[in-house]
């Protein structure tokens, strides 16, 4: 697997992002597998101020941030997922946000972002991190985790075919 720091030309900025891009060179493509389940997302670390040197919230907010994920199709240019009522609020510096969305992807050509967002009710919500699936090949991996600038992320996946 083949790692990078940049998006390119993505619909959305960046504080922190990984982009996985899959090959299947050495690879088995035997597997059959047809589509991918998200079964679980996970910020798992956080830095404490964003980059910009400002906290996630404000003095009501507890200075910390509320977090919710988004699952977009880059290649569509298109919002699969976003709930930010489905939160959680105010997550501790040393906590861990987990979702269990059960999303499914069923087209593996196209390019996907599982991204993790503070929600802020007065101004832009902050993106926190995100993994970017590109295409989203089955490569036998159910795990991928990531970590840069202070943020550690990890999502679950099951193959299916």
């Amino acid at each position: 697997m083949r790692l990078a720091n940049t998006l390119g030309p993505l619909i959305f900025a960046a504080t922190a992002c990984i982009l996985l891009s899959f090959s299947t060179a050495g690879q088995s493509t035997e597997s059959g597998n047809k589509r991918v389940i998200i079964s679980n997302i996970q910020l798992l670390k956080f830095p404490e101020l964003k980059t910009d040197g400002r906290r996630w919230d404000n003095y009501w907010g507890g200075y910390l941030p509320d977090v919710y994920f988004v699952i977009k199709n880059v290649t569509a240019k298109k919002i699969m997922y976003s709930n930010p009522s489905r939160r959680i609020e105010n997550l501790k510096l040393h906590g861990t946000a987990e979702f269990s969305p059960g999303f499914v992807i069923n087209d593996l050509t196209q390019t996907y972002a599982i991204c993790l967002y503070d929600y802020d009710s007065i101004t832009e919500n902050d993106l926190i991190g995100s993994i970017v699936l590109s295409p989203a090949i089955d490569v036998g991996q159910n795990t991928l985790t990531w970590e840069k600038d202070g943020v550690l992320l990890r999502i679950k996946l099951e193959w299916k075919d």
